[in-house]
């Protein structure tokens, strides 16, 4: 009985190191887009109409298989600000990192967010989660973003996975 619990236990760690690995093949851009126009998160762990943060890094996670599932802007900006979670900040917007406006940093009262920069048709675009639907879309320009959310008070943080 012991064998063959060992056995199959030895057998599941076979199944999941080849996940991770087909889960490392896709591009996260490939990821973002196969998401586009889904309920990228769920689980509901939020509301739908607060997921931003739950479904950027469910989506993350989809496709490093790591990323912690967190639900709150703030708590996603601290952890991207923490060096040790291997995120980098970036002073201009490029494909496949992280924007965020976190809640907090802006007018009393009002709910920062954070979304993905991928590129579509040339242009980089950000791709979240739309309060309204709970869906997944490319939602904002990077310039409608900066307007929306600057004139709330909110600075604009980008994020990349450190090389």
């Amino acid at each position: 009985m012991k064998k063959k619990l060992i056995v199959l236990l030895q057998q599941q760690i076979s199944l999941l190191r080849q996940l991770i690995k087909l889960q490392s093949m896709r591009t996260l851009t490939q990821v973002i887009l196969s998401k586009i126009g889904t309920d990228a998160s769920p689980h509901d762990l939020a509301p739908d109409e607060l997921g931003c943060a739950e479904t950027v890094t469910t989506v993350k996670r989809e496709h490093d298989g790591i990323t912690p599932v967190m639900i709150g802007t703030w708590s996603l900006y601290v952890y991207m600000e923490h060096p040790a979670n291997g995120w980098e900040r970036i002073e201009e917007p490029e494909e496949e990192c992280i924007v965020i406006s976190p809640t907090g940093l802006g007018k009393k009262g009002t709910n920062g967010h954070v979304g993905f920069v991928i590129r579509l048709n040339g242009e980089l675009v950000i791709v979240s989660n739309d309060s309204r639907t709970g869906k997944f879309l490319q939602n904002f320009s990077i310039n409608r973003w900066l307007s929306y959310f600057g004139a709330l008070g909110y600075p604009t943080f980008y994020y990349r996975k450190k090389k």
